[in-house]
């Protein structure tokens, strides 16, 4: 089988990577095809893209996106999209500003919280980022000491309605799709796992979504027979990866192992007419 890999983060977001480095990566794993899909941005794509076709190894252009769904914060994987297109990239600046708002917000707390970071500096050094968040401040607190581990920063300060916490602002997902598919590309559901019921996926399979991401690390065997059944039943694409950051050991097993068939590349192929 083909090694396929759709679900790669780089450091044009929160993964630890360069495009040059996840090539190399990616070659000693054994893949053969891979798409980065970095966060609300595609500066990562398409620097990776430039690779596409070395030492055999082809490349997709992929993203990955942050939308509200009923007040609830989901993933939309996108594949195979212009990068050109006008639309797209005026409301990804719209949601990398959004970004950098609560980022500084963040921040603050902290400081309020009495940390001694320094706020200016900590713009500056992120801001080569197109979508700064939480894993950037969490590794930097990690980096001055402030706190012990990546996971601790979490649990102490910036997870869900802990003391630093701020809500992220996103576009719905009736805009995000259409922005997908605006850009000629094709929208997924980003690794659904427990946070959506069969009547969620209905939802935003009439909102257009064209696929469910059935492989990913979070998913038992029973969520991907039960994700890959349902997609069957409702005529819809699948993908899958390994979300790959590299900040964990387990990031560096998981990619190479999390993989999709190269059937599934071939029906996105066929459903764009790129056959």
């Amino acid at each position: 089988m083909q090694k396929t890999d759709l679900h790669i983060h780089t450091s044009f977001s929160d993964g630890k990577l360069l495009p040059a480095e996840i090539l190399e990566l990616a070659k000693s794993k054994g893949l053969e095809v891979i798409s980065v899909t970095d966060h609300d941005n595609f500066e990562g794509s398409v620097a990776m893209l430039k690779y596409d076709g070395k030492d055999g190894l082809h490349v997709i252009p992929g993203i990955e996106i942050s939308a509200d769904f009923n007040g609830k914060e989901v993933h939309i994987l996108g594949y195979f999209m212009d990068f050109k297109s006008k639309p797209l990239i005026e409301h990804l600046n719209f949601i990398n500003n959004l970004r950098v708002k609560r980022f500084e917000k963040i921040i603050d707390k902290l400081i309020e919280l009495g940390l001694n970071l320094k706020r200016e500096h900590m713009l500056e050094k992120y801001s080569a980022s197109n979508s700064v968040g939480r894993p950037h401040i969490a590794n930097e607190l990690v980096a001055q000491g402030l706190v012990p581990n990546f996971n601790t920063a979490f649990q102490k300060y910036l997870g869900d309605n802990k003391p630093a916490y701020v809500r992220k602002e996103n576009l719905d997902y009736n805009v995000i799709i259409e922005l997908i598919h605006n850009a000629g590309g094709l929208a997924f559901v980003a690794h659904p796992g427990n946070y959506f019921r069969e009547s969620s996926l209905l939802k935003m399979k009439e909102a257009g979504i064209d696929g469910l991401e059935t492989i990913h690390p979070s998913h038992t065997s029973n969520h991907v027979k039960k994700f890959t059944k349902f997609a069957e039943d409702n005529g819809m694409l699948t993908c899958g990866g390994s979300d790959f950051h590299g900040f964990h050991e387990e990031d560096y097993n998981n990619i190479g192992r999390y993989c999709v068939e190269m059937e599934a590349i071939k029906r996105m192929k066929k459903k764009l007419n790129l056959c």
